[in-house]
């Protein structure tokens, strides 16, 4: 059977065929409807087979398989809202383990309930990949083909080959599972079992040999084969499949997305801290470089590149406040995402290098803005004007993606050594089209939030101006922050009457109490704080012009010169008598 799936950006052709003792599922959701529908959960395509070999005496292989599909099925799709896909997967099937291993020896044969289970999970942009017993998946990409799974077999005296792990074989189950980054034009093939009637192996590169793109003609045809797959031998009659295979065709799927990333962050464990000298994940740790109420910022070496990072890892703390898990996901989306020379980076980790949830981000050598106003609160007019550039910058590149990054302030700014900034912190960014409701509430610094987002209301592009005046205002002030209500640009004149009066002007403007008279964003602030440095650089040059002096002359050259003209005089009366 062929069908196309398309659901959440994902565009997907399956092709599936299921024999006796085994079975085989594609759906988007569960048989009954969720009383309140819970977070999207995506596609799940699963194969089970019973664990004996079947033969005509052992009837309970059907059940087996079908109960596990069923089970993960249910589990999977009614999971806790709060679990991603790993979390889902792993929840359904220990679930499902605990009752199947209850009900051994329950059933009409006597005969214990296990089956093995291989399955997919297509989530956000994402692949979610589960392996128990004796099952395979495999990957095959540009012609390549990719063991994505293990078989997990043990060999009995008697030579054949048993699920070392089942679903229902013991008390506990012991879940592989792991992440796949899927392409377009990717192939999935599921086989529920790869031991052939007599109980050995079928994976030889007969069985990949006939995977291969153009090898078996239709997608129809292959799958059929891989059921019947005898090795050394033709293929067997229809009637006889002897295991379920699914095929999975990925003509396009979503791009990556906030959503996706919250969901791929949430499906990793909140592990321990590390300590100093502790590797994780091919990073070495070092020093703690700082401690907030919900974030721990660790300095590492990535082993593989000899880089110097910083891992970012979420304290127990942000389990509680889900705002600030979205803020976890959202800063790891747009920092990936965005290149900006003033805007401090996320570094993408290759899939599956993670153990545990965290973010890594580059070391940047430097101190806070924050640091510097403490050690140098006076600040030249250029430098203020520098500052205010780049933050300025820093704004606009954000929202030239609908990004607004509603924390603006000297902690989040990193200055760095060699000259420039970074704008660091975008765990309360705001992004257009999100959840709504991170837009509502307080979020950021109570001392640079604009009085509108104090009433209440949303935060835009003139509440990151107010931050951005606010900030300036420290900078020019000598440290100090502005008192509401009181006069800035004379405020600021009486403090440092060095400062020029366009740039106390253009600062002020980007305080008004009334939003509408502010800058109506960053650009705008930039514009005015240029032109404040020039007209302050035209007004020094014009002072600074030199003024020639008037030249006295010589006590000696002033008396010649009376001197001759008296002689002068004298020649003339004396001529005239």
């Amino acid at each position: 059977m062929t069908r196309r799936i398309d659901l959440a950006g994902w565009a997907i052709t399956e092709t599936v065929v299921t024999a006796t003792g085994s079975g085989a599922v594609v759906t988007t959701g569960p048989a009954d409807p969720l009383p309140v529908p819970g977070p999207p959960r995506g596609i799940l395509a699963a194969v089970a087979q019973e664990s004996a070999i079947v033969t005509d005496a052992i009837d309970a292989g059907p059940a087996a398989a079908t109960l596990t599909l069923c089970g993960l099925v249910d589990g999977y799709y009614h999971a806790r809202p709060t679990f991603g896909r790993g979390q889902a997967l792993a929840q359904a099937t220990e679930a499902l383990n605990r009752w199947m291993f209850a009900s051994r020896g329950q059933d009409a044969t006597g005969a214990g309930l296990s089956a093995s289970l291989s399955a997919l999970v297509f989530s956000g942009s994402r692949v979610g990949l589960i392996q128990i017993g004796g099952g395979l998946i495999l990957r095959i990409r540009a012609g390549e083909i990719v063991r994505v799974t293990t078989p997990q077999l043990l060999r009995l005296a008697q030579g054949q080959l048993t699920p070392r792990r089942a679903i229902g074989n013991d008390s506990r189950i012991l879940l592989d599972y792991q992440e796949d980054t899927a392409l377009a034009g990717d192939r999935y093939i599921l086989i529920s079992d790869i031991r052939d009637a007599a109980g050995g192996r079928i994976d030889t590169p007969a069985l990949l040999a006939l995977c291969r793109p153009g090898s078996s003609g239709a997608v129809d045809a292959l799958a059929q084969s891989l059921a019947q797959f005898e090795p050394g031998a033709a293929a067997l009659p229809a009637a006889v499949a002897s295991r379920s295979v699914v095929i999975l065709d990925i003509e396009s799927l979503p791009e990556p997305s906030v959503a996706a990333t919250e969901t791929e962050l949430s499906g990793l464990p909140l592990g321990a801290i590390p300590q100093a000298g502790d590797s994780l994940d091919g990073y070495t740790i070092g020093r703690t470089l700082h401690r907030g109420a919900y974030t721990l910022l660790k300095y590492a070496i990535d082993t593989s590149t000899r880089e110097a990072v910083v891992l970012k890892f979420p304290l127990p703390a942000m389990l509680n406040d889900r705002v600030f898990q979205a803020g976890f996901a959202r800063e790891s989306w747009i920092g990936t995402g965005i290149h900006s020379p003033v805007i401090g980076r996320i570094l993408a980790s290759e899939p599956g290098r993670k153990s545990q949830l965290y973010i890594v981000m580059p070391y940047y050598l430097g101190e806070t803005l924050e640091s510097r106003i403490a050690s140098e609160p006076r600040f030249g007019v250029p430098d203020i004007v520098a500052i205010g550039q780049q933050l300025a910058q820093a704004v606009e590149d954000l929202r030239a993606v609908q990004v607004l990054h509603r924390d603006l302030k000297p902690d989040n700014v990193m200055m760095l050594n060699g000259g420039g900034l970074r704008l660091l912190d975008l765990g309360l960014a705001y992004l257009a089209g999100s959840d709504a409701s991170t837009a509502q509430g307080l979020a950021g610094t109570l001392r640079y939030m604009a009085p509108e987002v104090l009433r209440g209301g949303a935060p835009d592009d003139r509440t990151e101006v107010y931050a951005l005046g606010t900030i300036l205002y420290r900078l020019a002030g000598q440290g100090r922050f502005p008192r509401p209500g009181s006069d800035i640009a004379e405020a600021l004149i009486r403090g440092r009457p060095d400062l020029p009066r366009p740039l106390c002007a253009a600062i002020a403007s980007a305080l008004e109490t009334d939003p509408a008279r502010r800058p109506a964003h960053a650009a705008v602030l930039a514009q005015a704080l240029s032109n404040a440095l020039q007209t302050a650089s035209r007004s020094e040059t014009a002072a600074a012009r030199p003024i020639l002096p008037h030249r006295m002359p010589e006590p000696v050259t002033v008396w010649r010169a009376v001197a001759l003209l008296l002689g002068l005089m004298l020649l003339v009366s004396l001529a005239l008598r």
